[in-house]
């Protein structure tokens, strides 16, 4: 596939990892990491859609406690979810897609970074 100026496209970045803002009441700028290491930003204009994939605190660490939509709580291990009341889990992927948005409401390893 060739370009050339002028031509209107669609770009499509997966797994981008947000680093900074920019803006106070409404976000304007965001600056961004691909899984790849290459750091670039963005003006958000209304050309511009930015989707939530998952949280900054992703993936799950085996002992953290997350909250579903719903308010249910859902506890890792060994990369799965399961809802503190049962032992039918769900890949972590799966859970955050079927159940979410999940929320880090605590994780053992305060020194990591995770919520308390």
């Amino acid at each position: 596939m060739s370009f050339k100026p002028g031509d209107i496209v669609d770009i499509t970045i997966e797994g981008a990892r947000v680093r900074a803002i920019r803006g106070e009441d409404i976000v304007d700028h965001l600056s961004y990491e691909t899984q790849g290491g290459f750091v670039a930003s963005v003006a958000l204009t209304e050309s511009v859609t930015v989707e939530r994939v998952a949280p900054a605190e992703w993936p799950p660490r085996p002992g953290d406690v997350w909250l579903d939509a719903e308010g249910r709580a859902w506890t890792a291990l060994r990369g799965r979810m399961f809802p503190v009341t049962s032992t039918r889990g769900e890949s972590a992927d799966a859970a955050l897609a079927i159940y979410g948005p999940l929320t880090l409401v605590h994780r053992e390893d305060e020194q990591d970074g995770g919520a308390s």
